[in-house]
């Protein structure tokens, strides 16, 4: 979307000022609707924030009305004529497993896999979670339930107690993960992959040493989609994922 902004964020912002976060979510989305397109997001935070503000905006008049007077000085208007779709939802709902499972050309092969949901896609009336073990098992991998596995990665809490976002939140799924034996974290969320990757890199220097992958899930499906680690550059990874890649090429 040209001139797209952050989405923004769902904590900073709105904390600073509700009305900020309306209106530069409500820009982001009027791009859209001038273009007649929907959104699709990997980002959790940014798929709540544009979820939640394209709800608010469509439903309630007045908001949007006092909304667009600010969107009007700046040449946009929002219009609520987009949709907003988790990439979990567009793959599952609009792709569709079948669709993907007809287009591999190799397999997870039973690649255990603990998934890390992101809390800002479970909700009372739009769980994602189920959607996303069906995209991991579509592709061969072996799903890994952990009690800790709904639990917040701790990016909140690091604004405030960097300390509790370590050792309270992600330290807890780490050590969890650790010992159910599973191959990888598969993950949507880029917070939650930068909350964890760098969890593992500042825990080894405390003497604890997990070495285990955090993998986005859309690098899992390019790999068995035919692409090469350098192609969607996995040597980036902070963690190591040359166990995971060995694993997928054996399959070939």
């Amino acid at each position: 979307m040209p001139d797209a902004t952050c989405c923004p964020d769902p904590e900073i912002s709105r904390t600073l000022s509700g009305d900020l976060w309306l209106t530069l979510a409500g820009r982001n989305i009027s791009i859209a609707n001038a273009a007649s397109k929907d959104i699709c997001v990997i980002c959790n935070g940014c798929f709540d924030t544009l979820n939640k503000v394209n709800h608010d905006l469509s439903k309630d008049k007045n908001l949007r009305d006092k909304i667009n007077a600010m969107l009007i000085t700046c040449g946009s208007e929002y219009s609520g004529s987009s949709q907003i779709y988790h990439m979990i939802e567009f793959l599952h709902d609009r792709i569709g497993l079948n669709t993907i499972k007809e287009k591999l050309c190799q397999s997870l092969s039973g690649l255990k896999c603990v998934p890390q949901y992101g809390c800002r896609i479970l909700r009372e009336n739009l769980d994602l979670s189920p959607k996303f073990d069906d995209l991991i098992t579509v592709l061969g991998g072996d799903l890994i339930h952990v009690e800790t596995e709904r639990l917040c990665c701790g990016v909140p809490a690091m604004y405030s107690d960097p300390d509790f976002s370590l050792h309270q939140r992600a330290e807890v799924k780490l050590n969890e993960t650790k010992e159910s034996g599973a191959d990888c974290i598969t993950l949507f969320c880029p917070a939650c992959a930068e909350r964890l990757e760098r969890a593992e890199m500042t825990l080894k220097n405390e003497g604890k040493d997990y070495n285990i992958p955090v993998i986005n899930y859309l690098e899992l499906l390019a790999l068995c989609l035919g692409a090469s680690p350098a192609d969607i550059g996995t040597h980036l990874h902070r963690i190591s994922l040359d166990p995971i890649l060995e694993r997928i090429m054996k399959a070939q």
